[in-house]
């Protein structure tokens, strides 16, 4: 008889997936961070209190888009939070495509 037929497949129960929201905190949100501060690097040289509100408003978009983006239905509006954030003339041209 083989050793691994006669062993229980326990370790399988024990393995989880890590939940989707906390990953994707973890993996997009400083990446989209860092894009969204060198954006506004040149503002933050001139302004820094405009360039702080709109840092803010676009990593509230960002963390928006990400809380959407675990719900299946909500996808295609997280997804068009996360564009919003970083390019709005390109969010307002694929909305135009799709009248409500």
């Amino acid at each position: 008889m083989i050793l691994a037929q006669t062993l229980p497949r326990t370790w399988q129960a024990h393995v989880r997936r890590w939940p989707m929201l906390p990953l994707l905190y973890s993996t997009v949100f400083p990446v989209a961070a860092a894009l969204i501060t060198v954006t506004f690097w040149p503002m933050w040289q001139q302004d820094p209190f405009l360039a702080l509100g709109n840092e803010f408003l676009c990593l509230a978009l960002v963390a928006a888009g990400l809380l959407l983006f675990e719900e299946p239905v909500q996808q295609s509006a997280a997804i068009m939070l996360m564009v919003e954030s970083k390019h709005p003339e390109q969010a307002a041209a694929i909305m135009a495509q799709y009248p409500e």
